[in-house]
């Protein structure tokens, strides 16, 4: 069975929704594992999506809740397909797999690691291909800037599949906000409650980059993660006021030896590196490729990243 699945954001539902929630969306993931009444209930669900279905009961054995066995998730995965589920969401080692393609779901094959980064990529991508999948879902764990790093590079390799690819964890949120414009099929977002560790909801990246699902122009915001939602916040606001065309993107705990990768391989203008001055308010460093940093204080969070923004603005007119 042929099944076009275009890029987008999937929100993840995990218990009753309010349609008009999803439409931010372009597509939503019903969790038939968490259902709180039930993958039975979950399928009823089915029809009040506004955007296409990707029908997920994921085993325990990665990171789901679903603890039967696969000749119960089988007829679970059938029905979601015949109320018009796009996508089936079928771990890559599930010997249900092989048979949902036999039957002709469109299987979304993936991968989960808690632990930290999935190697083999391409031969896992390769695997999934060969088995019939519509498209494939590998899914890590950050455990530091260099985890995104080798998560962006897998993405630059030609994919034999449709294929997303980003990282859990608060060192993959950049790889979950910058997915599709790296080239990932899909990213996720949470309707309420995150369904996965570093998972934004659907109204935070709303708030933050509107419908934008690319970002061709990005700065990065590093420092402890509290205080990199309200810097993006104000980042973004005052991008837009300034006309700088770039969007804020957090990087939680990233370090200074980070932001050279952070740069030249994951695309950032520069890296603020925002903290916290006990007493002495806000300190947010400027880092730009090639150039010593240079350091603006205030007393307030948006007092100086206002003073960074407005130097790298000065600086891009004297570029231009």
């Amino acid at each position: 069975m042929s099944t076009t699945v275009r890029p987008g954001i999937a929100v993840t539902a995990d218990g009753p929704f309010d349609p008009a929630a999803v439409r931010a969306a372009d597509y939503c993931e019903i969790r038939a594992d968490l259902w709180p009444g039930g993958p039975a209930e979950a399928l009823a669900r089915i029809a009040a999506s506004p955007r296409p279905v990707v029908f997920t009961c994921r085993t325990a054995a990665e990171g789901g809740r679903f603890r039967g066995s696969d000749a119960e998730r089988a007829p679970l995965f059938a029905r979601a397909r015949d109320l018009g589920a796009a996508l089936v969401d079928i771990e890559l080692r599930s010997a249900l797999l092989r048979r949902g393609v036999a039957a002709g779901w469109p299987v979304l094959a993936s991968l989960h690691d808690f632990a930290g980064p999935v190697e083999d990529i391409p031969d896992l991508l390769r695997t999934a291909r060969d088995e019939g999948a519509a498209a494939a879902k590998i899914v890590s764990t950050a455990r530091s800037i260099a985890d995104v790093v080798a998560l962006r590079h897998a993405l630059d390799e030609p994919a034999p599949l449709p294929a997303a690819m980003f990282a859990m964890g608060p060192c993959g949120i950049p790889s979950r906000i910058l997915a599709l414009t790296w080239g990932s099929l899909l990213s996720y977002a949470a309707a309420e409650t995150p369904a996965a560790p570093g998972q934004l909801t659907l109204s935070l990246y709303t708030e933050l980059y509107g419908d934008a699902r690319t970002l061709p122009a990005h700065i990065a915001l590093a420092g402890v993660e509290r205080d990199l939602w309200p810097a993006a916040r104000a980042a973004n606001r005052l991008c837009a006021q300034r006309r700088l065309g770039a969007r804020a993107v957090p990087y939680p705990d990233a370090a200074p030896a980070d932001f050279p990768a952070i740069i030249d391989i994951l695309g950032a203008q520069a890296v603020l590196d925002i903290r916290r001055i006990e007493g002495a308010g806000w300190r947010c460093a400027v880092h730009r490729a090639h150039m010593q940093p240079a350091t603006h204080s205030a007393s307030t969070l948006d007092a100086a990243l206002d003073e960074a923004l407005s130097a790298l603005s000065a600086n891009r007119e004297e570029g231009a």
